[in-house]
């Protein structure tokens, strides 16, 4: 039995923590015996608390930790870089205490911020450290997590490249799985509460409200659509601004519905837990980001949903759909290119729904959370017992 640790930074839910959870729930107990590190109040402790078997260590961190960018600390003064230092080694004296106590054979970090401090915690220690990379960026954080950690795991090619020129060895490329959820008669019906016609397509976009996502070129995508067709549409925006505080970036693309004369077309269902079940009554998802994702997530669970999707060719993303084969590609910002796309799906119905039987397919073969984390045991044994 391998006693794993999981513990990254965030106390809110998104991909990441889902991903998290998603594995804790389906790795094989028999083999692995996962505890969690809880850094402090928030959606994500709400989630773990219903996992009353699941065995969780306090470590609170303080908001300004959790919620702090790496712009936000470079701004920064002397004052405040020297409280982020201090404070990082005092997390880090903190999480090796734990380490020491509980002895987990393996510490597995789930954020940047995470594996930083583990990277000093497990310092001349005997718990062994793989950091899960879900981001794009790379930096000297990454360098220095690279050099210490046993293991990394990059969740697509386009991440494992970015450690270009280092020893491949240590970094494993393990592709995100995703459960699909059943639903059930008793789901929230999105066409009765908001009163949407069956004659009228939806069209949605799930995630964040950043800049970073394209909320903007997917709304300029829409309003060119309905200039031009005699459709009737629903625009779906899930998802919220709160976690990154970009509730000017909310009001911008807000006003800019306004303006378009469309407002009546638009919806914005905030956050929402159950995402999956309205991602399966939409005719089309919309994936518009700008900048690179490390995978896109919520591809595979539209797939899965059995959702056509339409996504910026950008990072990830193309590893995840062959273009007009398991979906669609267009290039990132690019509105006009985004509503090409959307009127060759209305024009060629059969067309799109090939298109999203084979990505439900793809999605189902190459993505489902059980290979996911037969993956990541894999991982484990191999570290832990020898290749």
């Amino acid at each position: 039995m391998i006693k794993v640790m999981y513990f990254g930074h965030q106390t809110d839910m998104a991909g990441g923590e889902i991903s998290l959870l998603q594995l804790i729930d389906s790795i094989d107990k028999t083999a692995v015996k996962p505890e969690i590190i809880i850094p402090g109040p928030g959606r994500f402790k709400n989630e773990l608390e219903k996992r009353r078997e699941l065995k969780k260590h306090e470590l609170h961190l303080p908001d300004e930790f959790v919620k702090g960018t790496a712009q936000s600390y470079e701004s920064g003064g002397i004052a405040k870089k020297a409280y982020s230092v201090v404070h990082l080694v005092k997390t880090a004296l903190q999480l090796r205490s734990i380490l020491k106590q509980e002895k987990p054979d393996i510490l597995h970090t789930n954020t940047l911020k995470a594996a930083v401090i583990a990277t000093m915690a497990t310092f001349m220690g005997k718990t062994k450290h793989i950091y899960h990379d879900r981001t794009h960026t790379y930096n000297v954080a990454n360098r220095m997590i690279y050099r210490r950690a046993e293991k990394i795991i990059a969740i697509s090619d386009f991440v494992r490249s970015k450690y270009e020129g280092l020893d491949k060895s240590k970094i494993v490329r393990v592709y995100n799985g995703v459960k699909n959820k059943q639903l059930g008669k008793d789901e929230f019906q999105l066409r009765e509460a908001y009163g949407i016609g069956g004659d009228e397509v939806l069209i949605g976009v799930v995630g964040r409200i950043v800049p970073w996502k394209g909320h903007r070129t997917f709304i300029e995508a829409a309003i060119n659509l309905m200039k031009g067709s005699s459709q009737k549409f629903k625009f779906i925006i899930i998802g919220s601004a709160e976690i990154e505080a970009s509730e000017g970036y909310e009001n911008e693309i807000k006003q800019l519905i306004d303006n378009s004369g469309f407002k009546e077309n638009f919806i914005f269902t905030g956050y929402r837990t159950d995402v999956q079940n309205l991602m399966s009554q939409l005719n089309v998802l919309v994936v518009p980001s700008i900048e690179e994702e490390a995978f896109g997530r919520v591809i595979i669970e539209g797939q899965m949903s059995n959702v056509i999707v339409v996504a910026s060719r950008i990072g990830g993303i193309p590893e995840l759909i062959v273009d007009n084969e398991t979906g669609l590609l267009f290039r990132p910002g690019d509105s006009s290119e985004l509503t090409e796309k959307l009127q060759r799906i209305l024009r060629d119905p059969e067309w799109a729904l090939r298109i999203r039987d084979k990505g439900y397919a793809s999605a189902h073969e190459n993505f489902n959370i059980d290979i996911h984390s037969a993956r990541i045991k894999r991982v484990y044994e191999e570290l832990h017992y020898g290749s």
